[in-house]
């Protein structure tokens, strides 16, 4: 997709790790904390922004801080008996990504 190969050039280091058997993915702009590009239903995808990109991804991060302030979440691995989703928290943007 042309937007995920874009924010890939751009940022790959990240995001080469989960670039990879893509199933669903979504892009949110994190100063809006609106979709910029997503491929998951609509309520798949206010869910997401909600609970990963809103709830999971401060708390982690918050985590990492308190263990080393000089650091901060760059990636975020969540499994499930069904799937799992690999999530790429930049300063703009974040990419969540759904995988088999």
């Amino acid at each position: 997709h042309p937007i995920l190969e874009t924010i890939f050039q751009q940022n790959e280091e990240v995001t080469s790790r989960i670039c990879q058997n893509v199933q669903e993915f979504i892009i949110i702009n994190n100063v809006q904390e609106m979709p910029v590009h997503s491929t998951f239903e609509n309520t798949t995808t206010i869910q997401l922004i909600k609970n990963v990109a809103g709830g999971l991804v401060p708390a982690a991060n918050s985590a990492i801080q308190d263990l080393d302030p000089t650091s901060k979440l760059t990636y975020l691995r969540i499994q499930t008996k069904k799937y799992e989703l690999l999530v790429a928290p930049e300063d703009e943007f974040t990419l969540i990504v759904q995988q088999n």
